[in-house]
C-alpha cells in the first residue's frame, strides 16, 4: 500500500495542497486508507502475508516529499525502494 498525500501525511509541508478538498475526488483515498488500515490490522486476515503497508512511512516527515499534488520527490522514492527491497529480502522472496 503506496503512501499518499492525503492519508497519514502532515499537508502543512505539502507545497501544491493543503487541504483534503484540493484533491478533487482523490480525497477519498483519505478515507478509504482508513477503513483499509483497519482491515489491515485484523489478525486473522490471511491476505496480509503478502502486502506490505507503507501508508504511513511518510507520517513523519516535515520536508516536501510530493513534487506536485501526487508524485515522490526523488529522496522519497528511493526511500520507498529501499523499505520494498529490504522487504523482498526479510521475506526469503530472493536471497
Amino acid at each position: 500500500m503506496q503512501p499518499v498525500p492525503t492519508y497519514a501525511y502532515d499537508l502543512s509541508h505539502q507545497l501544491f495542497a493543503k487541504e483534503l478538498y484540493d484533491f478533487g475526488s482523490f480525497n477519498r483515498s483519505h478515507y478509504m486508507y482508513t477503513i483499509w488500515e483497519e482491515l489491515y490490522a485484523d489478525p486473522d486476515a490471511t491476505w496480509t502475508h503478502n502486502t506490505l503497508n507503507l501508508a504511513h512511512l511518510g507520517e513523519d516527515k516535515t520536508e516536501p516529499i510530493y513534487v506536485d499534488k501526487f508524485h515522490y520527490t526523488t529522496p522519497f522514492m528511493n526511500e520507498i525502494a529501499g523499505v520494498i527491497a529490504d522487504s523482498i529480502v526479510e521475506r526469503g522472496w530472493i536471497q
